[in-house]
């Protein structure tokens, strides 16, 4: 990498959980402490510029008191790719990292390698047995026009239809960086 890139962090807490009967998953206690908050300690190691993206602001009110952007979707009901674009579209850093706001295992190590080997690719997404993981992933601003042509055609708006489009760099995940299961996330009341 030849010279310094920004990055921004943008989580994603827009969903409606209905797996969760409504229950919203950033604010479920593991150990005590909310997901969100235990995440927020290691994006904020990292990254200094922050981000909530959520339809539901005003129970996000207490961060954005704390310097948290809180952005709704410029999409409605489309699911996470909105997050994506919300993201994009917000952000004057080079490139995004996006993460869904129900992971508990996040790794700081993880970030900081994927960080690592940002170069002129469109995303770099962890991939491990075979599993890509698009909303832990780093995005660049440059896709931000392709990817909203591809949402206003509305043929789909699956992200991995999306990254098709895209030149993407998968970053292999080292077997030391799965011990946590970085990656696992709260659907349902059963997960946890």
């Amino acid at each position: 990498m030849e010279d310094i890139k920004s990055v921004a962090c943008y989580i994603t807490a827009g969903g409606k959980a209905k797996r969760m009967n409504g229950r919203l998953k950033a604010f479920i206690e593991i150990d005590g402490e909310r997901i969100i908050d235990k995440n927020l300690r290691i994006y904020k190691a990292l990254f200094s510029e922050i981000g909530i993206i959520t339809n539901n602001a005003d129970r996000f009110i207490d961060y954005k008191n704390n310097g948290i952007n809180l952005i709704s979707d410029k999409y409605k009901n489309i699911g996470p790719i909105a997050g994506i674009h919300t993201a994009l579209a917000s952000s004057s850093a080079d490139y995004i990292f996006i993460a869904a706001s129900d992971m508990p295992n996040v790794s700081k190590d993880l970030i900081e390698e994927m960080i690592s080997i940002i170069d002129d690719y469109d995303a770099i997404i962890p991939i491990h047995n075979g599993n890509i993981e698009p909303l832990f992933a780093i995005y660049s601003s440059s896709i931000l026009g392709k990817l909203e042509s591809f949402i206003e055609k509305g043929n789909s708006y699956a992200i991995r239809v999306f990254l098709n489009e895209l030149r993407i760099k998968y970053n292999e995940v080292q077997a030391k960086l799965l011990k946590d299961n970085p990656f696992q996330n709260i659907n349902y009341e059963s997960d946890l």
